[in-house]
C-alpha cells in the first residue's frame, strides 16, 4: 500500500509539471498531494502482518513464530508437533472462556478454528482481554477473526454469528461440524474437539446433542459468576456419560437459571491470570485448564 501511494504521488507531480499552464489546477493538485501524503503515513503507523509460514521450523531465531512450540518436539516431549496443523476445533461461545481458548490455540498454530456466537462486542467485555475498544459493534465471531488473523494468519478461520439453540442455527451448527473441506479424508465429523464455551443449559444442550448425533468429542466447560471456582468435563460419546445424563443441580432442581443471572457478574474478571496459571489444574481457573488440555490433547502430549 506505502508503494502505491509514493506512486501516486509521482503522477500527480507529472501530471502538475505536464500542464501547460499549472496555476489553474495548482490548488487542487496540492490538496490530492497533501491527502496522499497523510494517507501515507498512516500506511506506516499502521501494524505490520506476518506473512504465512508454510512449514513448522524448529529453527530457533526470533524470526520464527514457532521455534518455542517446537522446542516440545526436540525435548521428545511430543512426536510430531506440526500435526497440530492438520486439526480442526470448533468453539461454541466467544466470551471470557472461548475467546481464551481461541487465543491460545491459535498462537500454538492449530490448523483450523470455526467460532461461533450470536452476540455483539460491548464495551463491558473489556475485561476479557482479548476484544478491543475499537470493535465495540461487530459481531464477537467477526472480531475474534480480525484479531486472531493478526496474531497467527496460518490459521483457517471461519465464524459463524447464529444462535446454535434456533431451528435453523441447530441445523447450520451440524452442517458445518460435518464440513470436511479442510481435510477431505478424515473420518467422522469435519472436526477433532468441540469446546462448549457459553454460558448457559439450553446452548449446552445443543452442543450435548449435536456432539452425540456425531459421535463427536467434546469438552464442556463453565465458570461461576464469582469468577473463583469453576469446572470442566470431558465427554465421549459411547464412553463418558453424556451431559444430559448428569445436569447441574440447578437444572435438576426444575429452577429457571435465568433467574439466578446478576447483573455485574465477574465472570471471567481474572483472565488476565490465565497465561501464568495454565499449568494449574484447578477448578478455580476452569477456562485456563479447558485451554491447556485442549493443546495438550491436540499435540498428543502424554502424562502419567
Amino acid at each position: 500500500m506505502e508503494a502505491e501511494l509514493k506512486e501516486m504521488l509521482n503522477d500527480l507531480d507529472s501530471i502538475k509539471q505536464s500542464l501547460p499552464d499549472p496555476s489553474n489546477l495548482a490548488s487542487s493538485i496540492l490538496k490530492l498531494q497533501s491527502r496522499v501524503e497523510h494517507l501515507t503515513k498512516l500506511a506506516k503507523s499502521a501494524p505490520v502482518r506476518r506473512t504465512k509460514v508454510q512449514d513448522m521450523s524448529a529453527e530457533v531465531v526470533d524470526s520464527n513464530p514457532y521455534s518455542r512450540l517446537m522446542a516440545l518436539q526436540r525435548m521428545g516431549i511430543v512426536d510430531n508437533y506440526e500435526r497440530i496443523r492438520e486439526l480442526s476445533v470448533a468453539i461454541v461461545g466467544i466470551g471470557g472462556v472461548g475467546s481464551v481458548a481461541a487465543e491460545m490455540l491459535t498462537r500454538c498454530g492449530i490448523g483450523r478454528l470455526l467460532l461461533y456466537d450470536y452476540d455483539t462486542v460491548e464495551l463491558a467485555n473489556m475485561n476479557r482481554l482479548f476484544f478491543r475498544p475499537e470493535q465495540v459493534g461487530m459481531t464477537k465471531t467477526d472480531a475474534a477473526s480480525q484479531t486472531l488473523s493478526d496474531i497467527n494468519p496460518d490459521v483457517v478461520l471461519e465464524s459463524f454469528t447464529m444462535n446454535i439453540t434456533t431451528v435453523q442455527g441447530f441445523e447450520t451448527f451440524m452442517s458445518s461440524l460435518r464440513n470436511k473441506s479442510f481435510r477431505p479424508n478424515k473420518e467422522g465429523s469435519g472436526v477433532d474437539l468441540v469446546l462448549s464455551c457459553v454460558d448457559n443449559y439450553e446452548a449446552r444442550m445443543a452442543v450435548n446433542q449435536a456432539c452425540n448425533e456425531m459421535n463427536q468429542t467434546w469438552m464442556e466447560s463453565g465458570v461461576s459468576e464469582d469468577a473463583v471456582s469453576g469446572h470442566i468435563q470431558l465427554l465421549i460419546p459411547g464412553e463418558t456419560a453424556c451431559f444430559a445424563c448428569a445436569p447441574p443441580l440447578v437444572v435438576a432442581s426444575g429452577v429457571d437459571e435465568r433467574t439466578l443471572k446478576r447483573e455485574g457478574s465477574l465472570c471471567s474478571i481474572f483472565t488476565y491470570y490465565h497465561g501464568s496459571c495454565c499449568r494449574a489444574f484447578s477448578a478455580k481457573y476452569a477456562e485456563v485448564t479447558a485451554t491447556f488440555w485442549t493443546c495438550v490433547s491436540l499435540s498428543g502430549l502424554q502424562f502419567p
